[in-house]
């Protein structure tokens, strides 16, 4: 075999295994720009269960052993704050009667939920889950609270920018009382 020859056949050996590679990434490619579409789509339904690096039906040692001890506590609560690039962060969290998780609200900026943050704005929150099935306004009118029972999370609201995120049990309960009659 001439030189020129296994030249041409290594030549050809290497474009074949780049045409293999090549196919053989189309399907990721595929993937990633799928996933990057659905990201300007509504999530789909179902319960969100975790926030904040906790999740609904943690006890409160189980909370505590993730977070550290509170800043506050109460029989059925426990609040922790902190500071991130000099402003106060509030973290919420209730229990219910048997001692396990129900609620996790944040103010913390870098909290993401369905690609939104704390600063988003109500009109993005708008156009990625559509109209709350409840909303209760705040006596000074510039603040309230939305709610999305089907997902099982609310959004607090100043302003026209999300201030607030929640999930848990009652967020759920409140949209069914409304259905109800009952609020």
């Amino acid at each position: 075999m001439s030189r020129s020859d296994g030249i041409f056949k290594l030549n050809r050996t290497l474009l074949s295994l780049a045409a293999v590679l090549i196919l053989s990434a189309a399907p990721l490619i595929g993937i990633f720009a799928q996933q990057d579409g659905r990201n300007n789509q509504a999530p789909e339904p179902g319960l969100v269960t975790k926030l904040w690096g906790l999740s609904v039906g943690m006890t409160k040692a189980d909370v505590s052993r993730v977070k550290g001890e509170p800043t506050q506590e109460t029989g059925s609560s426990m609040v922790y704050t902190s500071t991130e690039q000099d402003q106060k962060q509030l973290h919420f969290v209730t229990f219910d009667s048997h001692g396990t998780l129900r609620n996790v609200c944040t103010s913390q900026g870098n909290t993401r939920l369905f690609g939104l943050t704390i600063g988003a704005t109500e009109s993005q929150l708008l156009s990625k889950l559509g109209p709350p099935k409840l909303t209760r306004r705040h006596d000074d009118e510039a603040s309230k609270r939305v709610y999305y029972p089907g997902y099982g999370v609310s959004f607090g609201i100043e302003n026209g920018t999300i201030n607030l995120i929640c999930i848990g049990q009652s967020y759920r309960e409140d949209a069914a009382s409304a259905d109800a009659g009952l609020l």
